[in-house]
């Protein structure tokens, strides 16, 4: 102790960090904080590109099964033909609509589905306009980012004396002899969706038609 009551000491008090440490310290903060938010903005697009190709899917899955569903209830109707193309297609169907109190109830209709440009349209011809000539159908988009949508007709030969399916990209009951089949055995449906910043989906399906290869009266 020296005169006045002073002490005196070799040693540097340690009383915090320098600068040179917190600099380090917030550096190496810097570097672990940017590996997080890129593991969690890879993360997020990630599930977003998951669950928008997740959305599409079931999308796509709903539609097709209503297309199926009235193919498979095609029947034959006196004056209104199966007339089918590779990108549209005109049948007879059955559908369930509503009246003006809410009771819904099964009537016919025909079902239009054809290809414009990048979308899958679809229309129904309901009451009198099923049979009318030059009825207007008002068409609304059924599928969407369609790059390739397809068509064909299958018919059964039996001329070998082995029945298999004979495929063809059109058929038109109105063209076919008097007495042969008014509606396709199967219609095989090949499309190929091209969904913006999305992988492209493909899909093959035949749907067999229960009436289907019944006689023209």
């Amino acid at each position: 102790m020296t005169p006045g009551g002073n002490y005196k000491s070799g040693k540097r008090s340690a009383a915090g960090f320098t600068l040179l440490e917190v600099l380090l310290a917030i550096g190496i903060s810097a570097v672990v904080l940017t590996s997080v938010y890129s593991a969690f903005r890879v993360g997020w697009f990630s599930y977003k590109r998951l669950d928008s190709q997740s959305q599409i899917l079931d999308s796509l899955r709903s539609s097709l099964n209503k297309l199926e569903k009235d193919l498979r209830n095609t029947f034959l109707f006196n004056g209104a033909a199966f007339k089918g193309a590779e990108n549209e297609v005109s049948f007879i169907t059955l559908i369930r609509v509503k009246d003006k109190e809410g009771f819904s109830y099964v009537e016919a209709a025909r079902a239009i589905y054809k290809l414009e440009g990048a979308n899958l349209m679809r229309a129904y011809l309901k009451n009198a306009e099923v049979l009318k000539q030059g009825a207007e159908p008002k068409f609304e988009p059924f599928l969407s980012d369609v790059s390739i949508f397809k068509f064909s007709y299958a018919k059964i030969d039996d001329s070998s004396g082995e029945p298999k399916l004979e495929w063809s990209g059109s058929f038109d009951a109105e063209s076919e002899p008097e007495g042969s089949a008014g509606i396709p055995n199967a219609v095989r449906i090949e499309l190929l969706l091209k969904p913006q910043g999305l992988p492209a989906l493909s899909l093959k399906k035949s749907v067999f038609l229960p009436n289907g290869g019944a006689a023209r009266p």
